[in-house]
């Protein structure tokens, strides 16, 4: 697997641990992350959510589906920029930024790595 799938891989194993979590026992994440109980199913909804685009991740990692992983790089700093102003203007608690730095830092991590297989110097057979 190269680094960048792994990277994505990774992240996707985290996002179906973080939506189990959600979609099973939500109070107990949302407690961690400094909300109050869920007085509905909403926060289910997005656990289910969370599960199913880290099985698209895993997926795509383990196919090693480069388009995918690219656009994973894009998409998860766009989420974690949309939830970080949610914090700025006072939508999200403080601790909710645990989320968009996760999300952040894994998409540096693949975009690295992205970086790095598109500049290793291809080894030229000479016939």
């Amino acid at each position: 697997m190269s680094s960048a799938a792994r990277s994505l891989y990774v992240f996707g194993i985290y996002a179906i641990v973080v939506g189990a979590g959600l979609l099973l026992t939500p109070n107990l994440v949302l407690n961690a992350l400094g909300f109050p109980p869920a007085p509905d199913g909403w926060v289910r909804v997005v656990g289910a959510l969370a599960f199913f685009v880290g099985i698209y991740h895993t997926t795509a990692a383990r196919n090693e589906f480069l388009p995918y992983i690219r656009v994973s790089v894009l998409a998860r700093v766009g989420f974690a920029a949309i939830l970080t102003t949610l914090v700025a203007f006072a939508q999200m608690p403080k601790p909710t930024l645990l989320l968009p730095a996760a999300e952040f830092v894994a998409a540096v991590w693949t975009w690295f790595a992205l970086r790095a297989s598109a500049v290793e110097p291809a080894h030229a057979t000479a016939g």
